[in-house]
């Protein structure tokens, strides 16, 4: 089944779109492509969507809901299936995974995860999703994602605050990740040249770090010490249920954080968003300058030299000083 080159002539839907990795892979469509592209988006609620991408077209969408899948995906030629954060979310792809077969669509992408293949509770949710489409008879690409950089904001008010990071790891262990904006700026480029990606599976890591490293890029940056805190799981069990976090989640995340990842990420891995996007992917101490201000650095602002205070260089015409 061949699929067609343009990305303007070629009907695309995001299954899932309304959430993160939806929104940044529309935003690198519309930049890339100047918002000539046709592309929508499947969403639960059409209202709340328009009020991050109004100029996207939205139509109801429930993965619960075969049926209506099948007829909002008839004519498009591109599908993008985000699989949600739900404990039924194999079902969930997996409808829309049949409804796309039914739909006639020419290309899937679909998101999975780096643990995909291992015995833990996220392998089992997904793993059945990369066997079907595999087998579907559609040409496919599939991107597992490592634990997004995003989730390390959690560590801003202590940081902020107390100067430390707690974090259940051993500091010095090494791990992967992913920023969000790296995720929509390959899935857009996948998206747009399904050819090049057909049959394809990519990880998609950024350099490997540790807790010290995040810690060393967070004290140079807000200039203080920075330390870290290993704490125990049950802490972090108890953390996250007073947050409302499933209990399925949160033991599928403690099997995620404890898996070795010397077995599921190489070196090849951490080039693959470069290979597609042809950038360098962001860091972790980039991630964290990016978002600098929710680990409690403060914008600098410009005072004007007081021309009465002989301490002052002659030669300065303004000092730089911190806000309180």
């Amino acid at each position: 089944m061949g699929v067609s080159m343009s990305l303007t002539a070629s009907k695309t839907m995001i299954v899932g779109g309304g959430g993160c990795i939806g929104i940044a892979t529309l935003e690198h469509l519309l930049l890339r492509d100047n918002g000539k592209v046709d592309i929508r988006c499947g969403v639960r609620n059409v209202n709340k969507f328009r009020k991050y991408m109004i100029d996207v077209p939205a139509v109801p969408m429930d993965m619960a809901d075969k049926e209506q899948m099948v007829e909002a995906l008839r004519g498009c030629e591109r599908v993008f299936i985000v699989v949600p954060s739900s404990k039924d979310r194999t079902k969930l792809a997996m409808n829309a995974l049949e409804a796309a077969k039914e739909a006639k669509v020419q290309f899937i992408l679909l998101l999975s995860v780096t643990i995909s293949t291992s015995n833990t509770i996220f392998g089992r949710q997904f793993r059945p999703l990369e066997e079907k489409v595999m087998t579907i008879g559609i040409p496919y690409t599939i991107i597992r994602l490592p634990m997004f950089f995003e989730n390390l904001l959690v560590h801003g008010q202590s940081v902020a605050e107390d100067d430390r990071i707690y974090d259940p790891r051993a500091p010095m262990e090494q791990f992967s990740g992913v920023a969000v904006s790296d995720v929509g700026k390959c899935a857009s480029e996948i998206l747009r040249d399904p050819t090049r990606h057909a049959n394809k599976t990519y990880k998609l890591v950024s350099k490997s770090f540790s807790m010290i490293d995040l810690s060393q890029s967070l004290s140079l940056m807000l200039h203080k010490k920075i330390k870290v805190k290993e704490t125990t799981w049950r802490q972090f069990r108890e953390i996250s249920m007073e947050q409302n976090v499933p209990e399925w989640q949160i033991e599928g995340t403690i099997e995620w954080l404890k898996y070795d990842p010397n077995v599921w990420i190489t070196g090849d891995d951490q080039e693959a968003i470069k290979t597609i996007t042809g950038d360098n992917p962001v860091t972790v101490s980039q991630f964290v300058a990016q978002h600098a201000t929710t680990f409690g650095w403060k914008q600098p602002r410009i005072a004007p030299r007081d021309n009465d205070d002989e301490r002052d260089d002659p030669i300065m015409q303004s000092r730089l000083i911190y806000a309180n």
